[in-house]
């Protein structure tokens, strides 16, 4: 398996750390966002869709999103975005793993609850307010996580 290096890019639709960026999007441009990579990413758009859908829909309960393979090369992550905002955008934080140590429930139960503790603990250190400065698409009801379109 090849690593991707420092810095690499990869696809907001298929990460964790894409959707949790998507998560904190207002609805409007959440909408917009996703109407450009149906555009300019149909193949993508059409296999992530349904579970950018669910992790943005259950964002503001769990406070992270995963990926579960999705980007490829057997990859699992973890991400949450931070009340931490830099040029007006919150800080993004994740965690990967081969998704060969991955065994069923340990990214939610045990990586996303150690990742969002040193979230909280950079935002505590960083003097920012328990509240997010943002309103997610989600918690405006307008994204739930059984909508397929």
């Amino acid at each position: 398996m090849a690593r991707p290096g420092v810095g690499a890019s990869r696809s907001m639709l298929t990460t964790a750390m894409g959707r949790a960026y998507l998560a904190t999007l207002d609805t409007a441009t959440f909408e917009s966002t996703m109407a450009r990579a149906r555009a300019e990413r149909p193949a993508e758009y059409a296999a992530c869709i349904d579970t950018i859908k669910r992790n943005v829909a259950r964002y503001p309960k769990r406070g992270f999103t995963v990926n579960e393979g999705d980007a490829g090369m057997g990859v699992h992550g973890v991400a949450v975005a931070s009340r931490v905002l830099y040029h007006h955008r919150p800080l993004l934080f994740n965690c990967a793993v081969p998704g060969s140590l991955v065994r069923a429930g340990w990214l939610e139960k045990t990586v996303a609850v150690q990742l969002g503790e040193l979230v909280r603990a950079v935002e505590s250190a960083a003097g920012v307010l328990a509240q997010p400065s943002y309103v997610p698409a989600a918690e405006s009801g307008s994204i739930s996580a059984t909508e397929t379109s």
